[in-house]
């Protein structure tokens, strides 16, 4: 409780103290709140050291791409070895294009096994390592078969809409004509060709209306 040197000294080492446990107090709250956000996240998060050796990564990783965490965690990218060939080309990828020299980078591939097959696009960048083991690029997984499926269900729909229509162009004019030879020509023709020509045009329409129906479905 002194006013002198000492009793200075003690005040601001306590005062340093509380600030550190503050300090430190909101790292830990800023941690959990990333871990709680990176769980979250649906796509993969990958942080790699500047020698190539795996750090860390989020959950979403070993849904994504069926792997176990003792099977990258501490690992070197370019040395795992999976049970699935495409996964392992799929992280010698990153390791290539981790040690291209560009900032930013991207590819998009395929990895399979037995059950499933998806397609993958694959994003990464370089930032500042202050330490030899800390992470000196940030790569993103993310699994993007089904926005794949949807665009191409999506160009197909177009295409079927198109066909249909292309179709469908020339039916009323075929139905017509048949309607109006049989008009024209009924009068002008014996009672047995009157007969054929009315059945062969009675063919004709039947079949433009079930072709109609059958377009007007498909589209």
């Amino acid at each position: 409780q002194s006013n002198d040197d000492l009793g200075a000294l003690v005040m601001s080492f306590n005062e340093m103290t509380r600030q550190i446990a503050a300090s430190t107090e909101k790292i830990k709250s800023q941690r959990n709140y990333l871990n709680v956000l990176m769980k979250q996240l649906s796509s993969g998060l990958l942080s790699i050291s500047e020698t190539g050796i795996c750090l860390s990564v989020n959950s979403a990783i070993f849904n994504i791409l069926g792997v176990k965490e003792n099977e990258v965690i501490n690992k070197h990218i370019n040395a795992v070895e999976f049970s699935q060939n495409s996964i392992t080309e799929l992280f010698t990828k990153i390791y290539n294009s981790t040690n291209s020299g560009e900032t930013q980078w991207q590819f998009t591939t395929s990895i399979s096994n037995e059950n499933w097959k998806k397609e993958i696009l694959c994003r990464g960048i370089r930032i500042k390592a202050f330490e030899e083991h800390r992470a000196a690029h940030l790569v993103n997984i993310e699994d993007i078969t089904i926005i794949l499926q949807a665009q191409k269900e999506a160009a197909w729909s177009e295409v079927a809409r198109r066909l249909a229509h292309e179709i469908k162009n020339p039916l009323t004019p075929i139905k017509l004509s048949a309607e109006r030879l049989l008009f024209k020509l009924s009068d002008k023709l014996k009672k047995a060709d009157r007969e054929k020509l009315s059945n062969l045009s009675g063919t004709i329409i039947e079949q433009v209306e079930t072709m109609t129906e059958m377009v007007d479905e498909f589209s």
